[in-house]
């Protein structure tokens, strides 16, 4: 509903904003719309609706001091209910702080939280319901809200018309990220992930199964702070193949963030690259990939979740257009061209000394030597006593890169031209499994939670050597 709610703080006068809906916060999605106060606390804070305060709670940290406020749908002449959120309060209005201190001693307990009856604390729209302030987990003075529907599902409060945001920024976008999706996928004739800044229109060599992932931001009008954002879609010739849209957030469901990002470059940089690709474990409800199969077609796109495949070598337009809740928007293209994954047969060089790395890139080991510029003979890898004779998948920077899928068993140990690498895997850990591990050194317990992804797990002895080795 459009102009039925009230701006809870300094209304009727233009308001800025340090936080948006859908933001990504640590290991969680923001929830709200965090208002500015100007530096400041003990602002009046007013309800938006009428309703009844229906539940307060006090912590330490979280939301602080927080009041929520219920809109029934029978109060409010609405076909649906709603309920509104005031966070981070430095404190609430008589009667409400009488209530809150008289609970406090009879609990024994600074940190409370309570349900009071329906009729205890009516209100109407309008009417103040305490001070804004910094409590709680909160790193400046501010008001945090949020309109949330009947089932405490998150909604976006910038999409019920509040004039007292002004926004006619566009969101930008800061870096694009390519990412390999299966054992046979190139980029640039290199397995694993690219990344560039999107000056120009770019054209870029691949193959195989492919993911785009976006670091971007949104910004609003006088406020430096870069926020979230939360409308992407994606297109390859013309056809949609991927949307993202977060305007109902799931409060039970908020950690998945975690494989909504990337969060593998987030762990290790700190930077939020959005994937424009469902992954695996994901089962957030805000994605719509319709993918593209027409007859004839050799780039079948459907079924894949917004997931790129290329076995062609013709030129495929990429258009990535990214919104935020006033309608600003910002797009790039990409051309990607589809290439041969063949390998260039080379006469193999003279081994010369080299060192072995290895990584885990999704389900695929990807080992590499150093000093063979085109050398193309087979290493063998060993699971279990059994032998296999790998081929090299290219070569490419003065090194060969072989490829193992982890998922046809986990390699005790490769040889290459003579030099023996160990690998540490101990067991594959199933997503979504409740599961159990033990040697005699280590009890490890899964639950059916626990993994959002597949796990190669690899324990290191204490007896373990390996110059070549990251660990």
């Amino acid at each position: 509903p459009q102009d039925h709610f009230q701006f809870p703080i300094m209304p009727n006068q233009q308001n800025f904003l340090s936080g948006n809906m859908g933001e990504i916060r640590g290991d969680h999605f923001h929830a709200g719309i965090d208002i500015r106060t100007g530096g400041k606390t003990g602002n009046p804070v007013y309800a938006a609706a009428d309703g009844y305060v229906y539940r307060i709670k006090i912590s330490t940290g979280g939301y602080g001091n927080v009041l929520y406020i219920a809109h029934p749908a029978q109060m409010t002449q609405l076909q649906e209910g709603y309920i509104t959120v005031y966070a981070h309060l430095k404190k609430f209005n008589e009667p409400i702080a009488r209530y809150v201190r008289q609970k406090q001693y009879q609990n024994e307990s600074f940190q409370i939280e309570l349900f009071p009856d329906s009729r205890q604390f009516p209100v109407k729209k309008g009417q103040q319901i305490g001070l804004s302030g910094n409590s709680g987990s909160s790193r400046g003075p501010h008001l945090h809200f949020e309109i949330r529907d009947d089932t405490e599902k998150a909604l976006n409060p910038l999409y019920f018309g509040f004039d007292e945001i002004k926004d006619n920024i566009p969101p930008r976008f800061f870096k694009i990220a390519l990412r390999t999706l299966d054992i046979r996928s190139r980029i640039n004739g290199e397995f694993g992930r690219l990344e560039f800044i999107p000056i120009i229109e770019e054209t870029i060599n691949v193959t195989g199964l492919i993911g785009i992932e976006i670091e971007s931001y949104d910004q609003v009008n006088r406020s430096r702070r870069k926020m979230g954002v939360n409308f992407i879609e994606l297109m390859m010739d013309n056809t949609l193949l991927y949307r993202y849209h977060l305007e109902k957030l799931n409060f039970n469901k908020t950690k998945n963030v975690k494989v909504h990002i990337d969060y593998e470059t987030a762990l290790r940089e700190k930077r939020k690259f959005q994937r424009c690709y469902l992954a695996d474990g994901n089962i957030l409800k805000c994605y719509h990939t319709p993918g593209l199969s027409p007859p004839g077609n050799s780039v079948g796109q459907a079924g894949r979740k917004g997931k790129i495949f290329i076995n062609d070598t013709l030129l495929h337009s990429v258009t990535i257009r990214i919104y935020d809740a006033y309608h600003n928007s910002a797009q790039i293209k990409l051309t990607l061209k589809g290439a041969s994954s063949k390998f260039d047969i080379h006469e193999p060089f003279p081994p010369p000394p080299t060192t072995i790395n290895y990584s885990v890139f999704e389900n695929i080991l990807k080992v590499s030597a150093k000093g063979y510029a085109h050398y193309n003979s087979p290493a063998q890898i060993f699971i279990n006593s059994f032998n296999y004779e790998l081929p090299a998948a290219y070569n490419n920077n003065n090194e060969v890169v072989y490829l193992w899928d982890l998922r046809k068993g986990l390699p005790d140990s490769m040889n290459f031209c003579g030099i023996n690498k160990k690998f540490p895997f101990t067991e594959i850990i199933p997503s979504n499994t409740e599961f159990y591990f033990s040697n005699k050194k280590i009890d490890l317990y899964f639950s059916k939670k626990a993994l959002f992804d597949t796990l190669y797990l690899q324990i290191m002895n204490t007896d373990y050597t390996d110059k070549n080795t990251d660990y």
